[in-house]
């Protein structure tokens, strides 16, 4: 194979441009001896977002088979892809780490289906690219926030589009691109992977979609390899971060249009009842319902929604994450939810 280690050298971020909202002492001397970008790994896994991922749900909800995947596992396979993507190409491996770590701190307790249940019920639209950012610079360490760089922050806020808009963006660095086609490139494939194990490889969505699958690879690692290697090779060609002319890349289109109707079936009417009714609880105890619904996990919405008796509601909700991150806050009715905040 062309040796092609390092060809996007020139693209690569340089740390020293990076830049914070305000000076931390606390973290003084890591800033001396380490990089910008390693310093926000450290503070991004020290911290309860990212802790809470564990029981937040990537695709299946309330599966006891803990080779399925959640959120925490989903951003670990999108960190490995990505770094290894920058490893190759000579991009700055930790800004990518640190993005792909918080690029889904925002995801509320039933994935996608959670955010949209949300949305109608506060008649605001709800994003969760927008919330991760909202939740490390203003709800996390008692609201004063992680204090990550910048380009960390703009980086998750732009990884979320849509399939049919997997196009570089100019106002993110080449390690965010990079995640962002890692962030799809991931999902896509675990999604159907866990389709399998959940679902059952007898039924008709799922035999359609594992003859693509097998077109790609002939098990998880081996898609993985043929997926960095064709997206390696074709940003060597292309000079710059792409993955629109492999044959790989119609294939993974191909999956996920597989996926459609198999998405369609897990966006169940008894989750989404669920949501409604813990957004009805966080409204008598919390002066922001909304953030009190998504910092809840997928745990904290199954005790509330158990059935108890009134007088031990009050107890369940105190027992959630979301309370514990809510009383630390000064003042939670006043963050918004919907602006990021960066303006800095």
């Amino acid at each position: 194979m062309l040796d092609i280690r390092g060809c996007l050298k020139d693209l690569r971020y340089d740390e020293n441009s990076a830049r914070r909202r305000y000076q931390d002492s606390e973290d003084a001397w890591q800033h001396r001896l380490r990089s910008p970008f390693a310093v926000d790994i450290g503070a991004i896994t020290a911290s309860k977002a990212w802790r809470r991922l564990q029981g937040k749900t990537q695709l299946f909800f309330t599966i006891s088979n803990r080779h399925v995947r959640n959120r925490l596992t989903h951003s670990l396979e999108v960190v490995e892809f990505a770094v290894a993507v920058c490893d190759i190409l000579g991009l700055n491996s930790d800004l990518a780490r640190a993005i792909a770590l918080m690029h889904d701190f925002g995801h509320l307790p039933g994935g996608h289906l959670g955010e949209r249940v949300l949305s109608k019920l506060c008649e605001q639209e709800i994003k969760h690219e927008v919330l991760s950012v909202v939740i490390a610079q203003h709800i996390e360490r008692g609201g004063k926030g992680l204090n990550l760089t910048y380009d960390t922050l703009m980086g998750a806020l732009k990884h979320s589009r849509s399939i049919n808009e997997l196009v570089l963006s100019p106002a993110v660095s080449a390690e965010a691109n990079v995640v962002m086609f890692a962030d799809k490139i991931c999902y896509i494939l675990s999604d159907a992977n866990d389709a399998v194990r959940c679902i059952g490889e007898n039924d008709e969505k799922v035999i359609s979609l594992m003859k693509v699958i097998k077109e790609i690879g002939s098990n998880q690692r081996d898609c993985w390899r043929r997926m960095i290697t064709a997206f390696c090779l074709e940003s060597a060609e292309v000079g710059n971060i792409s993955f629109s002319k492999a044959p790989e890349r119609k294939l993974l289109d191909e999956a996920r249009k597989c996926m459609n109707p198999i998405y369609k079936l897990i966006d169940l009417p008894f989750e989404e009842s669920k949501i409604k009714y813990v957004y009805q609880i966080a409204q008598q105890f919390s002066d922001n319902p909304v953030l009190a619904v998504a910092l809840m996990t997928g745990t904290d919405v199954d005790n509330l929604t158990a059935s108890v008796p009134q007088k031990w509601l009050r107890q369940r909700w105190e027992e959630t994450a979301a309370f514990e991150t809510l009383s630390k806050l000064p003042n939670p009715g006043s963050i918004s939810l919907t602006d990021p905040d960066l303006d800095w």
